[in-house]
């Protein structure tokens, strides 16, 4: 989520048939559609995890990059208890939309336009 600004939303809904070479097509808010860079770390660790997940059973949701343990969509509830989770075992504050936060808030400080950082925001 953080190297590709996505928002929580964002990252139930991807499918394997939106990435591409190094970018990342994503359905954002108002259905509005975006491509977003994919950098090259980001894209192995996530061919990594697709080498490893459990094939899919279900046809309608054999495209989804994350899914549960019996192969469905991970819902938004869903994906954010197990963020939830994650941040009590890591015993700091955090919440998935600070993701974008923190992104927006680091480009900003290097000096990244605020114009860019709000296109790549999806905004």
């Amino acid at each position: 989520m953080f190297n590709c600004v996505l928002r929580l939303k964002e990252a139930c809904d991807l499918k394997i048939s939106n990435i591409y070479d190094d970018t990342i097509k994503v359905l954002g808010k108002g259905q509005k559609e975006r491509l977003v860079y994919l950098p090259p770390e980001t894209k192995e660790a996530l061919m990594d995890y697709l080498k490893v997940r459990t094939p899919e059973k279900n046809l309608e949701d054999r495209d989804y990059v994350f899914t549960t343990a019996s192969w469905k969509k991970l819902s938004y509830n869903y994906f954010t208890k197990i963020c939830h989770e994650i941040s009590i075992m890591a015993g700091v504050k955090w919440h998935p939309h600070m993701v974008r936060h923190t992104y927006a808030t680091e480009l900003f400080k290097s000096g990244v336009n605020i114009y860019y950082v709000a296109r790549l925001l999806g905004h």
